[in-house]
Parts: structure tokens; sequence; C-alpha cells
């Protein structure tokens, strides 16, 4: 039996000299928009799960260049995103193999100022 899990991730991304908290109100208006589209069947047919983050590896750390904020934005999505499947499915990618699990992830970013370019910088 092959078990299929799906998640959308959206990872807010701060500007120049910003913080996670400036984006609260934006992933808020997310959550909401997901938990109306999954309770109101004539928009969609499938419940999507979707997983919001606000970056926080760049907090006052917004003057060392877009390549450096642009790595620790990819490493900390990579990490997150693997945390979140091991803890969704108890098992590691080798496991989940094994066990017949597929995981489709898509990804989204959203950043402002300076989080635009790192979110352009991680994705590539």
């Amino acid at each position: 039996m092959s078990l299929q899990l799906d998640a959308h991730f959206i990872f807010l991304v701060h500007g120049f000299m910003g913080n996670p908290d400036e984006l609260s109100y934006a992933e808020d208006s997310i959550k909401k928009a997901a938990i109306q589209s999954n309770s109101d069947t004539a928009i969609s047919d499938t419940n999507i799960n979707i997983i919001t983050h606000r970056v926080t590896c760049n907090i006052q750390k917004t003057f060392d260049g877009i390549e450096a904020g642009g790595k620790r934005v990819a490493n900390e999505v990579q990490d997150f995103v693997s945390n979140h499947i091991t803890k969704a499915v108890g098992l590691n990618n080798v496991g989940m193999e094994k066990h017949g699990e597929d995981f489709h992830a898509s990804i989204s970013f959203i950043g402002y100022s300076l989080g635009g370019m790192y979110a352009r910088y991680a994705i590539s």
C-alpha cells in the first residue's frame, strides 16, 4: 500500500533591515485563505496542505550581500522542508522509499525589498 503526502510550502522573506514579524499579516491572510479554500467544496475538491514559514536566518544580517543572505535562506528552506517531511511521516527519505510513500511538495516565496533578491538567489 502506498501513501501519498502533499504540501505547498510558502516562505516569507523580509527585506533590508527587516524582521519576520513584518510578514505576520501576510502569513495570517494566507492561512485564512487556505482554511476557506479547504472548507469551500465549490472551489476545491481536495484539501491543500499549506505550510507557511517566515524566514528568520537574515535577522540583523542584511548587510553582507545577496549571495550570503540567499545561501542562508536556501539552507533554512532545505532544513525546514526536510524536518517537516520527517515529522509528517516519521521517516527519512530512504525510509519513505522503502515503505512506498511519496511526498509531493511545491514551494513558493514571497519576499519584499532585499528579501525578494534573497529568494531569487535561494531558488537558483
